[in-house]
Parts: C-alpha cells; sequence; structure tokens
C-alpha cells in the first residue's frame, strides 16, 4: 500500500508556490528596474551626448561660418540639428526639428553672460509626442509601453585671448589719422573710422595721431571684426599688405621666438605655429628677410594650393573684400548659404579650416616706431589668412593675407578684448 502524503506536507508544498508566486513579481519587477529603467539611463546619456554635439556644432557655425542667419536654413541652425541627428539614442536618430519661431528645437540664443545672439541651445527627443518614445520590456507587464527621455545643451562662442597658432609678424594696430584741413593750421582728427589706413599713411605721435589700444570695455581705435549686435562687419576680409617698412600704415617687424636668428628658422616659423597671448610681451627685431619670407609664404602656400577666399556678396565700391581665386576651384552648392559673410574655403579642407590660417599678433604703432630688438605688448590678436604669394623686395616686399576669426584658446591670463575687436573666438558648452 502507497504511502500517503501527511496533510502537513500538502500544506507546505501550497506554501512554496505562494512563496514562488511572489518571488515572480518581485523579480519581474527588479527586472523592469534593472532593464527598462537601465535602457531610459542609456538613452539619456546618449540624448545629452545628442545635444552636446548639436549645440557645439551649431556654435561652431554661428562663430566661423554664419553670424547673421538665425532661421532654419542658417548655418547655425542646420549644423545643429546635423550634428544631434548624427547621435543616435538607443539605435535611432532622436527628434530635432527646426523653425524660424520659439518652437525650434535649435535656437540662437543670447547667453547666461549677457553676449546678444551668441550661443546656440539644442533639444533633443525621444518621446511619445514626437513619435519615437523608447521601448520596454518588463515594463508592459504593467501597462507601462514606453518610456520618453529628452536632452538640452547650450553652447556659446566665446571670446578668447590665447592663440596656439602666431605667426612671426608682429603688424601695427589701427590709429585715427590726423589730415590737413583748410584753415586749421595744425590740422584735425579726421572723424571718420582711420580713414588713412589705406592710402599709406605713416604713424606719427608728435602731429596728433591716436591710438587707443582695445580694452574689454572698448575696440579702441584698433581693428574690429564685428559689429555692436555680434555680427561680422568692418574690417572681416579685409586684404591687408604687410610690408617691412614704417612708412606704410601695414607695417611689420618680425617676431624672435628665441629659437635661433637663423633665416632658416624664421622661414620654418612662417609654417609652422606658437603660442601668443594677448596683455603679454614678444621680443621683436628690425631688419628684411626678403629670400626667407618668400620661401616661407610659399612652403605655407603650397600646405593647401586650392584653398582661397570667397565672398558670395560682392561690392564694387570695395573690391578688397571680394573673392580672390587664381585656381578657379568651383565653388560648392550652399557655399554662400554656408557662409554669407565670405570665408576662406579649400575643397581639401572644407571651410575656414586651411593650414593658411594663422594668427598675427597686433601692436601699438607708437611702441613698434621705437622698438628696435625690444619687447613689445601683444594688444590684438587676428586671425590671417595668408592669401598668395609674397610680392617684392627688400623694405617693398608685402605679404598678402585677408582679417578673418580663427579658433582661439580658453582665457589663460588677462581678458579678452571687447567683443567687437575679438578675432578668436573658443566654443564652449555653457548649459
Amino acid at each position: 500500500m502507497p504511502i500517503r502524503p501527511s496533510e502537513s506536507a500538502r500544506g507546505q508544498r501550497g506554501a512554496a508556490l505562494i512563496h514562488m508566486a511572489i518571488a515572480m513579481v518581485a523579480l519581474m519587477a527588479f527586472s523592469a528596474l534593472v532593464i527598462d529603467y537601465g535602457i531610459f539611463w542609456v538613452a539619456r546619456r546618449q540624448a545629452q551626448n545628442a545635444a552636446d554635439a548639436g549645440a557645439l556644432a551649431g556654435a561652431i557655425a554661428l562663430a566661423f561660418q554664419d553670424s547673421t542667419n538665425f532661421t532654419h536654413t542658417g548655418g547655425a541652425l542646420t549644423s545643429g540639428q546635423a550634428a544631434a541627428l548624427a547621435n543616435r539614442v538607443w539605435g535611432v536618430p532622436p527628434s530635432v526639428n527646426l523653425a524660424d519661431d520659439a518652437t525650434s528645437d535649435v535656437r540662437v540664443i543670447n547667453c547666461p553672460d549677457g553676449t546678444v545672439n551668441n550661443c546656440v541651445k539644442v533639444n533633443v527627443y525621444r518621446a511619445s509626442a514626437r513619435g519615437n518614445s523608447l521601448p520596454t520590456f518588463f515594463g508592459r507587464l504593467v501597462n507601462i509601453n514606453t518610456q520618453d527621455v529628452q536632452a538640452t545643451a547650450t553652447a556659446e562662442a566665446m571670446t578668447s585671448n590665447t592663440s596656439d597658432c602666431i605667426k612671426p609678424w608682429a603688424v601695427a594696430d589701427r590709429w585715427d589719422e590726423v589730415t590737413a584741413s583748410a584753415g586749421s593750421p595744425g590740422g584735425i582728427q579726421n572723424p571718420a573710422y582711420d580713414p588713412d589706413w589705406n592710402t599709406g599713411a605713416t604713424y606719427d605721435a608728435s602731429s596728433g595721431d591716436l591710438y587707443l589700444p582695445p580694452t574689454s570695455s572698448s575696440p579702441g581705435t584698433g581693428f574690429r571684426i564685428f559689429d555692436s549686435s555680434g555680427r561680422l562687419c568692418c574690417d572681416y576680409g579685409l586684404i591687408m599688405k604687410l610690408k617691412q617698412d614704417t612708412a606704410n600704415a601695414m607695417w611689420y617687424q618680425e617676431i624672435d621666438f628665441h629659437e635661433g636668428n637663423s633665416s632658416a628658422v624664421y622661414r620654418d616659423q612662417i609654417g609652422g605655429c606658437h603660442t601668443g597671448t594677448i596683455g603679454t610681451t614678444v621680443n621683436v627685431k628690425p631688419g628684411t628677410s626678403h629670400g626667407p619670407t618668400d620661401q616661407g609664404v610659399d612652403g605655407l602656400i603650397a600646405q593647401d594650393r586650392n584653398a582661397f577666399w570667397y565672398n558670395p556678396n560682392p561690392d564694387a565700391s570695395k573690391p578688397w573684400l571680394n573673392t580672390y581665386n587664381p585656381n578657379n576651384i568651383p565653388v560648392p552648392n550652399g557655399l554662400d548659404q554656408q557662409c554669407p559673410e565670405g570665408c576662406v574655403y579649400s575643397p581639401d579642407t572644407g571651410i575656414n579650416a586651411s593650414p593658411r590660417i594663422g594668427a598675427i599678433p597686433i601692436m601699438s604703432p607708437a611702441e613698434m616706431m621705437v622698438c628696435s630688438s625690444c619687447d613689445i605688448t601683444i594688444r590684438n590678436i587676428l586671425g590671417f589668412f595668408v592669401d598668395r604669394p609674397a610680392q617684392g623686395n627688400g623694405n617693398n616686399q608685402e605679404v598678402w593675407g585677408r582679417l578673418v576669426k580663427i579658433p582661439g584658446r580658453s582665457v589663460s591670463t588677462g581678458t579678452p578684448v571687447e567683443q567687437t575687436a575679438a578675432a578668436l573666438k573658443q566654443i564652449v558648452l555653457v548649459r
């Protein structure tokens, strides 16, 4: 006769089933927490990466390509959207919509530090309202079928005061020239902004010429790249003919980087880079280095022969700002929209990325007039695109280039110059 389980044994078996059912519920809840919530946090980090990338790309476009077009077709918004969409969130591109109002997920905004239209804000979504929510697996057991994530980031095109690519040319800054006037025995200061810069006028402090260096609150009498609203203007794209001749407004002296005084060292420095900071000093020396200058400029141009200055809006009254394309390089579709104020374009390196773009330190003309192998304070740093081979001989030799913007480095000492005079830009996430 078989042995029948006792009533006690049957009761224990039933209790085990109840414990197992409770454990299964707990296990499913734990799985939902680990797997579904884990998906949420991984996607949240990916969404933030997408927003960061979009904001940085938008700010770069705002700083170095298109600082005036804030519409959904402008470079800042389209670059921000493209970079954000390129970063997938849980395997799917996020939703990033463009519009010409506050509903746009990519916008040019005022920055937290108060600068106007100098920041790009990007929002990215994987959400039910956008039709691309995240999936759930164990959450479906309790009727949680989707989960949403979103992220936001803001990047600023900030002014900087340090460049890592200084060229060995110390250039005199702009000044206000005193001009003679009928009935005025001593002459008067022309009220126009430095009217004689392109006429070869010589700085002469004894005649009353005025030079004011740029500061953190004023552009002084020097070069300007932006207007008060942060838009490119004034000297951006200006062709400069640097000469080693103080009888010319655009004169320069060689910088001694203390790497040796040979002509070969100076030649190689033209194609190389050195660090310089506004407010610090460099040693400059007189003299003419015709051959090494020719060789150095030719070597620099050889690094990107097809680069050229492009201006989509030629102006007959300002021919020095117009396109100079000696190799007749085809202009790609969309370049007008990507750099409406003009830019350096190369089919090999893209927009404003040519190795022929370096930085030149700008000095007080009053200090340069009396300096011979001495230290001079850097008053400003401007981007300089070497536009064409050097021309002429001796003091009449000319180094041709364009004033442009250039990436800067974080502020290391002192403060940057006022925004309208600042050609150095650094891109920073601020939110």
